[in-house]
């Protein structure tokens, strides 16, 4: 009673393989904690993975792939990273998303890069969707990074990206827009923003 007897991936994008030893047979016994684990480890494009017990046999697995936001452009190659810096996969494309262009000492699949420069310029992406399309950010100092943004370059402190600072910046080009022109640069690394 309670025997599993299917397995039941729930993404017609995603195959694996069953080692059925590793597996309690008894449903109410299902180890689901330590299978979702150890699939979140062993494929680092999935975000998260869902696992449901469908009384009386089966068992359904729902893995959630992480999407990316911008392809990190570096001298060992380009990769697709998600909002978290999770480096998805590596990629030849790079026009399906905006890019950053910064080169880091270390890299790998499936690893989290905490660089100040990239968390800074992975949060300014999240935070100013709503403002414009960002093509590119690259690195403008040690401290600050540049933002290309349709028309414009806006240049960031990388340790102070915030919802103030870009709502800072949605004002100004807010008010830019409605006079009819755009301005080429802003620059929001002093307390008034410096506009070209």
């Amino acid at each position: 009673m309670f025997q599993v007897t299917d397995i039941e991936v729930m993404a017609d994008w995603m195959q694996f393989e069953v080692n059925q030893k590793r597996f309690v047979t008894n449903i109410l016994f299902f180890p689901s904690d330590t299978i979702r684990s150890e699939m979140l480890d062993q494929y680092p494009q999935l975000k998260d993975v869902e696992i449901r017990k469908k009384y009386p046999h089966t068992i359904q697995i729902f893995p959630v792939l992480r999407t990316p936001i911008a392809v990190l452009v570096t001298s060992k190659g380009n990769y697709a990273i998600d909002e978290a810096g999770t480096v998805i996969q590596p990629v030849s494309e790079t026009t399906q998303y905006p890019t950053i262009t910064i080169d880091v000492d270390t890299i790998r699949v499936g690893g989290t890069i905490k660089e100040e420069s990239i968390v800074g310029a992975l949060s300014f992406l999240t935070l100013s969707k709503d403002i414009g399309v960002v093509q590119n950010i690259t690195t403008f100092d040690s401290e600050s990074i540049i933002a290309k943004m349709d028309t414009m370059n806006i240049i960031i402190p990388q340790n102070n990206v915030s919802k103030t600072l870009v709502g800072t910046l949605q004002a100004i080009v807010t008010g830019f827009r409605i006079k009819g022109t755009v301005p080429k640069r802003i620059d929001l690394r002093y307390t008034k923003p410096v506009i070209e």
